[in-house]
């Protein structure tokens, strides 16, 4: 009864889960969805639109730099300033600069995708020069052209137009339509205008970047339109130079808008460039959006009863899977409820439920074992205790020795060794105190001249310590023990070597300590054989086996953060400066708060 109870349960919640599902997605789609994705949609196209007009805004910019190279090499105005004798065709002077401009202007003609060709017009409005090719009409006056007469009333010295898709008529027998960028050419020595430049531009170039950004949708269109409604180029059956249709083009006022026409395409976005003057309109079917959001409707009623009656049939079935396995596990927890640990639970349903099962045999089996491992744990204790009482012992019995040993060197007047085993008892205490505890830079500093003492006694006075520090200094805090690693490192690799090879009589280490606001910078500064900047770093590597620096660098880091630690600088034969930076520690209470924890 109660197996029944709980699979119509689970059946009634399977059903009601998946009800609750598809009315909330229901209400997602038509409250909140359609709209969205219509906003969405909106926001794509504007984006499209913004895209493309980003995109030729820089290609109209890169033409522009190539019109002021033509205006603003040294070439052009030359020829432009000279006086050539007779017919231009028949003079050998300007045939031979004609040559250079031709090769001058190719340079930058032929790189730029859709530049077709350059123009020079002298001071008097006639065709002076023209690449690619010079076979052109000398004879067609430009001063009574409208771009002409613009470009030179301009007062601006950075002036330039964009033209409509027009056919020049310099090119003799050309039915090609160009768009062209005009610009003054000035004579630098006085400022004054001495002709004019102009870049001619094949549309199809932009023709293809508004392909580009529709990905060729028929659905969408792109036309790129000046401001007297004739076409630049477009993605639709427009050609250059053809006039836009009138009812869309009239509303092209502001800098951009969105409005809804009679047209086939009859939704329309429109952007106005700056920078060329010309509005870029873009046209979508917004007809077919909606019925894509239609249809995606009427799919989703259809899927959502499909789902339910599916459901409703597998959630029976799911619910039987569901309530076997648990009975048989409520008869098996009953089992342990008796002290029975020898009942076993067996499913074969390849699934969680069977892994279920022999998760719950194995419990029984641990639960065997468990008083056992408690008294085990209780020994392992003891153990522990004991050998952490034998812990405090060993150092106490070495410190002793030490001191039997410094008492009969006292006994036979060995001063020198009574001294080493002084500096010696003093570095091997500092090594049994915690890890963790912060020491002052004052009790630091004896411990490295202990060292130092000892390291002087071996090497027969050969090597010195020096220090530079400001007495109030010591007094704040540090973590132990990050010096001697780094002075025994320098004296055993950097000086020593150096002084084996003879290239060193004596060994000099200066330990300079400043600070700042917040910091603590300490160098450590030696004479030795000094080594390569990849042999510096991997000092301080992850990899390295060696303890001591990377030690040194560790504690700092775990201890008060990452952004502290040692930096190396060093070069071959030229020694080695470590610097130890940390922080800024006043010796109080609440700073050595937590000395005796350890890591």
């Amino acid at each position: 009864m109660m197996k029944r109870t709980l699979k119509n349960k689970i059946y009634r919640a399977f059903l009601l889960g998946f009800t609750i599902t598809l009315v909330a997605s229901a209400i997602i789609v038509f409250g909140f969805s359609l709209p969205s994705i219509y906003e969405s949609n909106l926001k794509s196209e504007r984006e499209t639109l913004n895209q493309a007009a980003t995109q030729i805004d820089t290609y109209l910019r890169q033409i522009n730099s190539l019109c002021i190279q033509v205006s603003y090499t040294e070439d052009t105005r030359t020829v432009l300033s000279k006086k050539y004798s007779g017919e231009l065709e028949h003079s050998t002077e300007y045939i031979q600069d004609s040559d250079e401009l031709y090769k001058l202007y190719a340079n930058f003609l032929f790189p730029t995708k859709g530049a077709y060709g350059v123009f020079i017009y002298n001071q008097n409005g006639y065709p002076y020069f023209y690449c690619p090719s010079n076979y052109i009409n000398r004879y067609n006056n430009i001063r009574e052209e409208s771009w002409y007469l613009e470009l030179n009333q301009s007062a601006a010295y950075d002036y330039y137009i964009f033209s409509s898709a027009h056919r020049p008529r310099q090119i003799l027998n050309t039915p090609n339509y160009f768009i062209s960028l005009y610009r003054k050419i000035y004579d630098i020595s006085n400022y004054e205008i001495i002709g004019q430049a102009e870049i001619l531009i094949q549309p199809q170039t932009i023709q293809n970047i508004l392909f580009e950004s529709v990905k060729n949708n028929q659905k969408q269109q792109l036309t790129l339109v000046d401001t007297d409604g004739h076409v630049i180029a477009s993605t639709g059956n427009y050609s250059p130079g053809e006039g836009f249709d009138k009812s869309i083009a009239k509303r092209l006022k502001d800098k951009n808008g969105t409005f809804v026409s009679n047209l086939s395409l009859n939704a329309t976005n429109y952007s106005l460039s700056d920078y060329s003057g010309w509005y870029l309109v873009y046209q979508y079917d917004s007809d077919l959006l909606y019925k894509d959001i239609r249809n995606i409707v009427i799919t989703f009623i259809s899927f959502s009863l499909l789902a339910w009656f599916a459901m409703m049939i597998w959630g029976r079935a799911l619910a039987k899977q569901v309530t076997t396995p648990l009975a048989l596990l409520a008869e098996g927890v009953e089992h342990i409820k008796q002290k029975d640990f020898n009942h076993k639970i067996i499913l074969n349903s390849d699934d969680e439920f069977e892994y279920l099962a022999e998760t719950f045999n194995e419990m029984t089996d641990t639960l065997k074992d468990y008083i056992q491992q408690v008294f085990d744990v209780e020994e392992q204790k003891t153990k522990a205790q004991m050998y952490a009482l034998q812990a405090q012992i060993n150092p106490h019995f070495t410190l002793n020795t030490i001191n039997s040993i410094k008492h009969m060197a006292m006994l036979q007047n060995q001063t020198n060794i009574v001294s080493i085993l002084d500096d010696f008892s003093l570095l091997l205490a500092a090594t049994f105190r915690f890890p963790n505890e912060l020491i002052t830079l004052r009790e630091e500093l004896d411990r490295v001249r202990a060292f130092a003492r000892i390291q002087d006694t071996a090497s027969f006075g050969k090597i010195k310590l020096h220090f530079s520090y400001e007495e109030e200094i010591l007094d704040y805090l540090t973590v132990g023990l990050i010096l001697q690693p780094i002075i025994e490192n320098a004296i055993f690799h950097g000086i020593k070597p150096k002084m084996s090879s003879h290239q060193l009589k004596s060994g000099d280490i200066l330990i300079q300590i400043t600070s700042d606001d917040d910091s603590i910078l300490i160098h450590v500064i030696d004479n030795g054989i000094g080594m390569l900047k990849e042999q510096a770093d991997s000092l301080l590597s992850q990899s390295r086996s060696g303890i001591g620096v990377k030690n040194v660098h560790a504690r700092i880091q775990l201890r008060f953060g990452e952004e502290y630690g040692l930096t190396i600088k060093s070069a071959p034969f030229e020694g080695c400066d470590v610097l130890i930076h940390i922080p800024k520690i006043k010796n109080n209470p609440e700073s050595r708060g937590y000395n005796n924890e350890s890591f």
